[in-house]
């Protein structure tokens, strides 16, 4: 059989060509059996890897050590504090043009799985690895048979040790070298689909219900017995239909990029880069003559560390003291004290919230570096741009009924970004997210997946652009109150709503989403699912090549380009179309040709809110219309 070339644009490429991965572009399913990682240098390189590598791994501990709990998987061992372990991979990137060389590819795939059924007499057999290259699909090995072999597409699932299994062909228990005929009686039904060898059928043995006689006993593989995942019983099979996010579904991440540090501890970095955007250095500032910068508490720290600076700021000064002063001196014109104190108070207060999704959006609103070009434009600031009074006075009236229409802060357009996608692991089987307390079984990438020892990542780094949109941070927090969701202390300020939205936790103890974070997500999902839904219409871009941020404790969410070539459709919208493009969700938010079956029993669906998964890493929940509209009575409106 042939292979054939996949293409695939790197962003795609994280849903499509991570190892173990399955793909179906053609009648035969392939699996991804190899990546290659980066050595042309073609991949923008990735500037603080290490706060990367901290984000990743928490999110990687906490799926994986959720599922062997969940599912007491105790052959497996849990995650610790290794960080060091996990390794960044890059793909590959190969020019897609006519200098290409033809042999210049960036991974392996596979037929997946082997086995195959005649489409006439229903011979069943699964070919070698090593006889494969040999296998004609064309020809049945029956004689007289003129039918020829189609792949059974099936595998089987283990909902108890998350085991994911090629279906081999079955071999008769009385007669082993004997061939086997699959009787397909009903092709939808998979429960009454038998097997049986001719011996039996001539001897008038009845035939074997296929799926019947398939049982897990939870092994990690059929080659090591040893390598038991958990002491459950033996339990039955689910036969999966393959398709593509079916059977492995990736789970991905993705980050703002920000500058490298030297100096300041990974542990301690989210909390100085919170407290640059809180004001917190108020008195660094004043000292030094101006805004303070994460270069600036770099340095400080630097110097503080720095014996050879020390020693000669103490000799151009003439200070004769005791070491012990010296060092509380030194301490203090480094402003060591303060910085401590305030990481101190910041861990105290923020100890339980997810900080690098917050310092994510700071890092895009409000870059820490004085390096950082592209700052985002509000919409005010585009608006006073116009040559004509005229417009700029209508263009405010119209922006301000916008504002107050849709409950919104700000839009701000950010011309160049720089977002990192990266693929953590996959979830075996049947993911029911939209089940109360399930947990997935998901899968961390091994360098070696026998050893278990070291981790792997893919990922991908790349400018783009986007339009950020922040919810009015009162109403917001007034639509939480209004749903019993948080205690009833009204925010006076926007500096109150932002601090009440700040301490929205994510987990209870017991490590279920909290209510407030759940109606809070799925307010900014849903509103993010309409618009990119909408965007096409007026960006040139249709939905495949669009994605999302969500920021929590900021109300906001960012929508970006994911297609490889800017054609600055985000731009476009954001002069020309911003006004419409709301006007239009707005209609499309209050109905659904589902409805009332959608906005009566989930509030989504794949004709109103539902994205490609691609685009979607949420995998569509979190997605509720009611949010907003408020007709299936789960929520009071916040529109």
């Amino acid at each position: 059989m042939d292979d054939w070339n996949l293409e695939y644009n790197a962003h795609s490429a994280l849903y499509h060509c991570i190892p173990g991965l399955i793909t179906t572009r053609s009648k035969t399913a392939h699996q991804i059996m190899k990546v290659f990682p980066d050595k042309n240098g073609k991949n923008l390189e990735i500037q603080n890897e290490d706060r990367l590598k901290e984000k990743l791994f928490a999110e990687i501990k906490s799926m994986y050590n959720s599922r062997i709990q969940k599912y007491e998987l105790d052959g497996l061992f849990r995650l610790g504090e290794y960080r060091d372990n996990l390794e960044i991979i890059k793909f590959k990137l190969i020019n897609n043009s006519f200098e290409t060389d033809e042999d210049d590819y960036s991974g392996i795939h596979g037929v997946y799985p082997k086995t195959f059924v005649c489409s006439d007499c229903g011979d069943f057999r699964s070919i070698p690895y090593k006889e494969f290259k040999y296998f004609d699909p064309n020809k049945c090995r029956t004689i007289g048979c003129n039918g020829h072999y189609d792949q059974m597409s099936i595998v089987l699932f283990c909902e108890i040790c998350g085991r994911i299994k090629e279906l081999r062909e079955y071999n008769c228990k009385k007669h082993k070298d004997a061939p086997i005929t699959l009787r397909r009686i009903e092709w939808d039904s998979l429960g009454n689909w038998e097997v049986i060898c001719p011996i039996c059928e001539k001897q008038n043995e009845d035939p074997v219900q296929l799926f019947n006689v398939l049982s897990c006993h939870h092994y990690e593989n059929d080659f090591n017995k040893s390598s038991k995942l958990c002491s459950q019983p033996p339990s039955k099979f689910i036969p999966l239909t393959i398709k593509e996010g079916g059977i492995f579904s990736p789970i991905i991440i993705t980050s703002v990029d920000i500058p490298p540090v030297e100096y300041i501890d990974l542990d301690d970095l989210e909390y100085v880069l919170l407290a640059l955007h809180l004001a917190k250095f108020k008195d660094i500032s004043e000292d030094i003559g101006e805004e303070v910068s994460l270069e600036d508490i770099e340095e400080l720290i630097m110097s503080y560390n720095s014996k050879i600076l020390k020693r000669k700021y103490f000799n151009q000064i003439g200070l004769d003291v005791s070491e012990n002063e010296k060092n509380s001196i030194w301490k203090d014109y480094n402003h060591i004290d303060l910085i401590e104190d305030v990481i101190t108070n910041l861990k105290d207060r923020f100890d339980n919230i997810e900080l690098e999704n917050i310092n994510d959006y700071f890092a895009i609103t409000k870059p820490f570096s004085n390096y950082q070009e592209n700052r985002p434009i509000s919409y005010e600031e585009y608006i006073n741009s116009l040559n004509s009074e005229d417009k700029k006075e209508m263009a405010f009236e119209t922006y301000k009924k916008l504002k107050k229409d849709f409950g919104l802060e700000d839009i701000k357009y950010v011309s160049s970004l720089t977002l990192i996608s990266s693929c953590i692991g996959v979830i075996n089987g049947i993911n029911r997210f939209y089940q109360e307390d399930f947990v997935p079984h998901f899968n961390p990438l091994w360098k070696e997946d026998d050893k278990k020892e070291n981790l792997l990542v893919y990922s991908y780094p790349y400018e783009t652009e986007g339009i950020i949109f922040d919810l009015d941070k009162i109403k917001v927090c007034n639509w939480l109150i209004e749903n019993g969701l948080i205690p009833n202390d009204r925010p006076k300020s926007s500096n109150d709503a932002k601090e009440i939205l700040l301490n929205i936790q994510k987990y209870t103890d017991d490590q279920k989403f909290t209510k407030e974070f759940t109606a809070l997500k799925t307010l900014l999902h849903t509103l993010s699912h309409i618009l990119i839904n909408k965007a096409s219409l007026y960006t040139g871009l249709d939905a495949d090549s669009t994605s999302e941020i969500i920021f929590i404790n900021q109300a906001s969410i960012l929508i970006y380009s994911t297609s490889n070539i800017n054609i600055g459709g985000f731009e476009h919208i954001f002069e020309n179309s911003l006004f419409n493009w709301f006007y239009q969700i707005k209609i499309d938010m209050l109905d659904c040709i589902l409805d009332p079956t959608c906005i009566f029993e989930d509030g989504a669906c794949f004709s109103c809110l539902y994205l490609p998964e691609y685009v979607c890493s949420e995998f569509n929940h979190f997605l509720d219309r009611d949010v907003f509209i408020g007709k299936g009575e789960r929520y009071k409106s916040y529109w």
